[in-house]
Formats: structure tokens, C-alpha cells, sequence
């Protein structure tokens, strides 16, 4: 039951589960679907914004969902089916249209906490995901992660520290604010990171 939200709180409630809005995606097969990834949790609509569902946090749909911690990250596959959250808990995956979610974690060769997690996901095959994961503390890079196979395994492309890390300077690291990667349009071997 999808009955939802009507976001009774207003802008700056700290109580509202739009309190700080971090990513929004839109389900590219049906634009009436959007995912809202905020401070509060996750929310999504399925009628364009007429009313919204809390999928984590205080009554929120999904069992075993996170609740109440900052959700950094939502992206979503070409076809609806496969959605990836994030927050300082891990790295969560439905492959259900946002049903239901699995964590992704040790089993999966990738990390079970952290600062901030990016994820990009191919557009030439939404079974290549890239995943960029800083660390909860020093907000320094842990490493950048690739799946060839929709999430269910993953390997590390790069580790934090050293010479490569690019959320650090000689002060403090910036990944849980400066935090990006995306996936060539031309090449889904390809990626660009920021931060």
C-alpha cells in the first residue's frame, strides 16, 4: 500500500521528510515515478508529485529500510526496475521498481558503511554500475567500485589514500560534500570522478 505523505511539514522542519533534498531521480519509462533522496530518508511518487510515499524512516513502506539517517544518493535503471540508494549505512538495491530493497555489503566485495556512496549506472548497459565510496569520519576516499553484473558482485578499481584521492587536501577531506562519477555516454568502460 502506497497510501503516503502529503509533506504536512514546511521548508526547514527538521521533522520533514523533505528536510535537505540530495538527489532526485526520475524513472525514465514512467516520468510520473520520481525518487527523492533527502536527509530524512527516501521518498518517491507514482503520480507526479501529487503524493509521495516514505520508503524508509517513521512508517515508512519498506521493511528493514534505514530509517532516519541522510540519504546521499538514488539512481535508477533505463527500464525502472533496478533502484540504488545510499546513505551512511551502506549501499541499498531493489531490483523491483523500488518495492523492496536488499543491502549491499561484504557478501558483495563492497564496503557495508560509509561517508557518502555515488552511483552511476552505464546508459549503454544498466547492468554496469560504478560506485564512488568516501569514508565516514575523515570523508577521504575508500575506493571507486564497478559491477558488471546489476550490482550482485563488485571489484575495486581504486583504492583511497596515497597519491590518489581526490576529496583530500592537507586539512580535511571534502567526499561527503564534493562527491561525483559518471559514466561516458560513448564508452561504459569510461568514467569521470570529481570531487
Amino acid at each position: 500500500d502506497r497510501s503516503g505523505s502529503d509533506a504536512p511539514f514546511g521548508p526547514g522542519d527538521s521533522r520533514s521528510p523533505w528536510d535537505g533534498v540530495n538527489e532526485i531521480a526520475i524513472d525514465p519509462d514512467d516520468p510520473q515515478r520520481v525518487f527523492v533522496a533527502t536527509q530524512r530518508g527516501l521518498l518517491l511518487t507514482e503520480d507526479g508529485g501529487n503524493s509521495w510515499n516514505e520508503l524508509s524512516g517513521q512508517g515508512g513502506d519498506v521493511v528493514n529500510f534505514p530509517a532516519d539517517v541522510p540519504y546521499s544518493e538514488v539512481a535508477i535503471s533505463d527500464d525502472g526496475q533496478t533502484v540504488f540508494t545510499a546513505s551512511r549505512r551502506g549501499l541499498m538495491r531493489s531490483t523491483d521498481g523500488g518495492n523492496s530493497f536488499e543491502p549491499i555489503g561484504d557478501e558483495n566485495n563492497f564496503p557495508t558503511s560509509a561517508g557518502r556512496i555515488e552511483v552511476a549506472l552505464a546508459p549503454q548497459d544498466n547492468n554496469v554500475v560504478y560506485a564512488n565510496v568516501t569514508s565516514d569520519g575523515s570523508e577521504n576516499l575508500v575506493g571507486i567500485y564497478r559491477s558488471g553484473d546489476n550490482g550482485d558482485s563488485w571489484t575495486t578499481l581504486a583504492s583511497g589514500g596515497g597519491i590518489f584521492d581526490p576529496f583530500t587536501n592537507s586539512v580535511q577531506g571534502q567526499g561527503t560534500w564534493g562527491n561525483a562519477i559518471k559514466v561516458s555516454p560513448y564508452d561504459k568502460n569510461r568514467i569521470f570522478v570529481a570531487g
